[in-house]
């Protein structure tokens, strides 16, 4: 790796964020604080969203067994500011009719689609992406990718930067981070 990116990506980064806190702030908009696996199924309580939010958190990301389980936790969800990332199955098999029941519900903030894919997964993810933003371009789409500490034998690459490279070029143009 060339000094220029070994030593200066992360402070440049860094400054990207720092600038991106600025813009945020100049909106009078709040910065995500995110939580994961925060309301159990059978837990599905307004004053456990309730904790949430007072905690501080604004979003969280959550599965679900069934699109039905999530649609009655957005709802019990929904009198509070807490917006959630789902992932459930229908979203892998029935994506057109899980994205139209999801996408109007006001604790909804997008779409949970994988964790963790190589690069041989990559366009089977841009075509569920593409075909969730024709139905819906105003919610996150939520892909968690390896670690930079993961050999590239599971990345399916021959470095890291080429995993997030494809990754871009291949699943989410234009790029929006969370």
């Amino acid at each position: 790796m060339c000094f220029i990116k070994k030593y200066l990506f992360f402070p440049i980064l860094a400054l990207s964020l720092l600038l991106n806190i600025n813009h945020v702030y100049a909106q009078k908009k709040r910065i995500p604080i995110m939580a994961s696996h925060t309301v159990w199924v059978g837990h599905n309580k307004y004053e456990n969203y309730k904790n949430i939010e007072d905690a501080g958190f604004t979003l969280a990301k959550e599965y679900y067994p069934s699109v039905e389980v999530a649609i009655q936790h957005l709802k019990t969800a929904s009198k509070t500011k807490v917006k959630f990332i789902i992932e459930c199955p229908e979203l892998s098999k029935d994506i057109n009719n899980t994205v139209k029941r999801l996408r109007d519900i006001k604790s909804f903030a997008g779409y949970d689609i994988y964790d963790e894919p190589n690069t041989e997964m990559f366009d089977e993810l841009g075509e569920i992406v593409k075909e969730i933003k024709a139905i819906d371009d105003k919610h996150y789409i939520w892909v968690n990718l390896y670690p930079i500490t993961v050999s590239t034998s599971w990345l399916k690459a021959s470095s890291y930067e080429e995993y997030v490279n494809l990754f871009i070029e291949k699943v989410t143009p234009p790029v929006r981070f969370v």
